[in-house]
C-alpha cells in the first residue's frame, strides 16, 4: 500500500487539517497528485467540496532516474542508393500518438522498434523520423511513437512511410556524444517609449561526438563520407537500461582526426541538427 501525507491549509490560513494515512481512506482529492503547493478540490463524506492548498508527499521513495552513459547505442544512418521509393500511406490519424494505415501488402515490411520517415503527409510529419510500435494493430496500421497530430482538423488521406533498414543503421561506439542549443539571440525593439527586447527563435542546435579511430567500422566510414555530400541523415541513441532513445535528423558538417605520440588515434566530429530531436522516454 503507498501512503501519503497530507497537510490541508485553508485558504484564510487559520485552521489547518493533517493526516497520514493510506490513500484509500482519506477524502478523494479531484486532481492529479503533484509534489508542490497547488489548489485542489477535496470532497469529504458528506459531499461538500473546499478548495484548499495542499502539500503532498509520497512517504515511499520513488526509484531515481538518473543514470551513465555507458551502454548507451549510437546508430547513423547509411544513405542507400539507390533511395528506398517507401510505402503509400492510406490514412492517419489526428490523434497522439498518430496511427498510420497501409496496404494490407504492404504492412509485412513494417516491424516493432522500426525507425520510418514520412513525407506528403503535411507539415506535422513531413521529414521526420519515428520509431514504431503496435504493428497490426489495428490491422495494417501502425504507431508513430512520439508523434502527436491531436491538433489537425484535415484528414490524412495521402503520403508515404519509409522504413529504415536495420543494415542501413550502422554502429557506433562512441567515447562521448553532445548536444548543444546555444541561446536564442536577442531581438532589440527599442522605441522613444522605452526600452524592450524580444527573444529569438531557437535552432535545433548541433552535436559533436569524439571516439577512436578504427577503418574498420563502417559508421566511421559513414560519417567521414558525409561531410562532403550534405545529405541528411538519421541518428538514432538507445539509451541504457530501457530507458527510451533518442531520435534526430542530422547534417554532417566537421571531422577531426587526432595522431599524437603515445596515444590512441583518436577522432571527432560535428553535425547541424535539421529539427528538435524527438525523445522517447515513456
Amino acid at each position: 500500500m503507498v501512503r501519503y501525507r497530507i497537510r490541508l491549509t485553508f485558504p484564510d490560513e487559520t485552521r489547518r487539517w493533517t493526516a497520514a494515512r493510506s490513500h484509500t481512506r482519506m477524502p478523494r482529492i479531484a486532481a492529479a497528485r503533484r509534489r508542490n503547493r497547488k489548489f485542489f478540490t477535496v470532497k469529504f463524506a458528506s459531499g461538500i467540496g473546499i478548495f484548499f492548498r495542499v502539500l503532498l508527499f509520497r512517504e515511499r521513495d520513488r526509484p531515481m532516474t538518473k543514470f551513465t552513459a555507458q551502454g548507451t547505442e549510437v546508430y547513423l544512418q547509411k544513405i542507400a542508393s539507390p533511395a528506398p521509393a517507401g510505402y503509400a500511406v492510406t490514412g492517419v490519424t489526428n490523434a497522439k500518438p498518430a496511427v498510420v494505415t497501409v496496404s494490407s501488402t504492404d504492412i509485412a515490411n513494417f516491424a516493432d522498434g522500426q525507425l520510418v520517415t514520412m513525407s506528403g503527409t503535411g507539415s506535422a510529419l513531413d521529414g521526420k523520423t519515428f520509431p514504431i510500435a503496435a504493428v497490426g494493430t489495428p490491422t495494417n496500421s501502425f504507431t508513430l511513437e512520439g508523434s502527436d497530430l491531436s491538433g489537425n482538423t484535415t484528414p490524412v488521406t495521402a503520403g508515404k512511410a519509409t522504413p529504415i533498414a536495420a543494415a542501413d543503421l550502422l554502429r557506433f561506439c562512441l567515447a562521448s556524444w553532445e548536444w548543444e542549443v546555444e541561446a536564442a539571440d536577442a531581438i532589440d525593439v527599442t522605441t522613444f517609449c522605452g526600452s524592450e527586447s524580444l527573444a529569438g527563435t531557437p535552432q535545433p542546435g548541433n552535436i559533436s561526438i569524439e571516439g577512436f579511430t578504427d577503418f574498420d567500422v563502417a559508421a566511421q566510414t559513414e560519417w567521414r563520407n558525409a561531410v562532403f555530400d550534405g545529405q541528411r541523415r538519421v541518428m538514432e541513441i538507445v539509451l541504457p537500461g530501457d530507458r527510451g532513445e533518442i531520435v534526430l535528423p542530422v547534417t554532417i558538417s566537421g571531422y577531426t582526426m587526432t595522431m599524437e605520440t603515445n596515444e590512441a588515434v583518436s577522432f571527432s566530429g560535428e553535425a547541424v541538427v535539421n529539427e528538435v530531436p524527438l525523445f522517447i522516454t515513456d
